[in-house]
């Protein structure tokens, strides 16, 4: 039997004052909890807190609703294993041990979070060891955000910058930025490449850019930019630069100017692309442009020669046929003309000398009449050369020592050590008679002797080229000018007042016919040298000549 000693009034009111402070401090401790519930569960983070075997003690709202639970409290007794994101429960325990083990906290890292259905999210954690007041860690506290968003955002802007990386490298084209304020100028990843400078070991600078410009270009480089910082304009520019190597590349560069609200420039940005290939590949299509005008150009005069040799041809064949039926009927007249004259002469009165001067006159134009038809003839028929093997030099001064000419006009032989080729002398010696002729012709008219008081000279020369022996033949006349050059060798041209003008086309004429050439060099007041060049070999069969022993 327990006997109980009823309580006196004093200690009543003691007991019920201790009672009702109980419930106060119960009140207010859990008006606590409720607040600090409240502003667990409105903080935009997830909050949970676990004991020493990662068992949960407890979370807030935003926590729970990413476990899939209804309420906090239903955390409480569970672990990751339980919970939607098991595929990961064993890397996050991991965590939660490294951190109680160690004492210290792991901040903002980065984890996956795979739910149920294969869905996949990025969280940014931070735990810390939980400790009593005796210091002892009798947990671990965490926090996380959910940064998936984020992280498809990065993971877009890390693509998108790849792809524009890739994108550069194809194109051969950089974009830079300087910032004015502090002097810092940035490249992208190409420009290095194109530069062919390290980035680790580069200074990238708008000093160090200047000095990679080619030296010739570095000044209109760094005028061009400053005038638009001070202009206030954008502008393309186009210069060289030099690597290391001493490669030489060709840039093309953009830029932009931007400034602040009191109109101070502040930063400037642009691009820089490599058109070396474009530069060259551009001055290739020009070269081969220049060239293909070059082959028009010679397929157009190799044409209009063609056309020019046609024409010539067919004037020709013309003028042989009535060449041939003239000749003969004006050498019948001509030389009963001729007889005629020789009846008269015997008959007419000897010491009458205007009938003797009539006499002359009328003979040599009957020459002349018969030289011209002779020429003629000759231009129009060509003949089978019979070429003999022939000491040029003997030969010639042979014809020299023959060769009429008016006594005033010296005639200098100077025989060099041409060498022995095959030639049709009958038709050479027409050749070099021609020739001698336009000289001798040359060095006696008004034009070539006016205002000189030289001595009229024909200079006949030989010597032995590697294919050839040459005879050049020089007069101190007036010479000839461009235009006339041009002009020598067609038919029926002449510079002089009288002949036929075929005298140099009969010249090339037999001069080609033998294999050789024939070449006029002439200046006004310098006078002319024709030089007659003559192979040294024959090869092979030609219908125009034969070779005689």
């Amino acid at each position: 039997m327990v006997v109980t000693k009823p309580l006196d009034k004093q200690e009543h009111t003691t007991t019920v004052e201790s009672i009702k402070e109980s419930k106060r401090a119960e009140e207010v401790l859990l008006d606590s909890q409720n607040m600090l519930q409240l502003v667990l569960d409105s903080i935009p983070v997830r909050v949970f807190w676990k004991d020493l075997n990662s068992v949960y003690l407890g979370c807030n709202k935003r926590f729970a609703e990413d476990a899939g639970l209804e309420s906090p409290e239903q955390i409480i007794g569970k672990s990751d294993f339980e919970l939607s994101w098991s595929q990961q429960a064993e890397l996050y325990r991991a965590d939660d041990r490294e951190v109680m083990q160690s004492g210290l906290s792991k901040l903002a890292y980065e984890e996956p979070q795979t739910w149920p259905d294969g869905t996949q999210l990025w969280l940014q954690t931070s735990k810390i060891p939980l400790k009593g007041l005796d210091g002892k860690i009798f947990g671990v506290m965490g926090v996380y955000e959910d940064i998936t968003e984020r992280k498809f955002a990065e993971e877009a802007i890390r693509e998108s910058n790849q792809r524009l990386a890739e994108a550069q490298r194809i194109a051969h084209i950089g974009n830079w930025e300087l910032d004015l304020v502090n002097n810092v100028l940035w490249w992208s990843d190409e420009l290095y490449r194109i530069f062919k400078v390290d980035p680790q070991s580069f200074s990238v600078s708008y000093e160090a850019f200047l000095n990679l410009v080619h030296p010739d270009d570095r000044k209109q480089v760094d005028t061009v930019y400053r005038e638009s910082i001070k202009n206030k304009k954008t502008y393309s520019t186009e210069y060289r630069l030099c690597t290391a190597d001493g490669t030489i590349k060709h840039i093309k560069k953009y830029c932009e100017n931007f400034y602040n609200a009191e109109g101070e420039p502040i930063r400037s940005a642009g691009t820089m692309q490599d058109i070396t290939e474009y530069v060259q590949t551009k001055d290739e299509l020009r070269r081969h442009r220049d060239h293909l005008e070059e082959l028009v150009d010679e397929r157009t005069a190799e044409l209009h020669s063609a056309q020019e040799e046609l024409l010539r041809k067919q004037r020709f064949a013309a003028i042989g046929r009535l060449t041939a039926t003239v000749s003969h009927e004006l050498r019948n007249p001509l030389g009963s003309i001729r007889n005629s004259l020789a009846v008269i002469q015997r008959l007419a009165d000897r010491d009458n000398p205007m009938m003797k001067n009539a006499l002359e006159i009328a003979d040599r134009g009957i020459s002349r009449c018969d030289n011209i038809i002779s020429e003629l003839l000759d231009f129009t028929r060509i003949r089978k050369l019979k070429l003999e093997n022939t000491n040029i030099d003997a030969w010639l001064g042979e014809v020299l020592d023959e060769y009429l000419h008016l006594p005033e006009i010296e005639i200098v032989h100077k025989p060099g050590d041409a060498a022995e080729t095959l030639c049709d002398r009958e038709h050479l010696i027409r050749v070099v008679l021609n020739v001698l002729n336009n000289a001798c012709d040359a060095v006696m008219t008004e034009e070539g002797l006016q205002g000189s008081a030289r001595t009229p000279r024909v200079t006949v020369t030989t010597r032995s080229l590697d294919d050839s022996v040459e005879i050049a033949i020089a007069d101190n006349g007036p010479g000839m000018s461009a235009q006339q050059q041009e002009k020598i060798f067609e038919p029926l041209f002449s510079t002089k007042s009288f002949g036929v003008g075929l005298g140099l086309s009969v010249v090339k004429q037999i001069m080609e016919q033998h294999g050789g050439s024939v070449k006029v060099e002439s200046q006004v007041g310098h006078g002319t040298r024709v030089r007659l060049l003559l192979p040294l070999r024959y090869s092979g069969e030609n219908d125009l000549f034969e070779l005689i022993n």
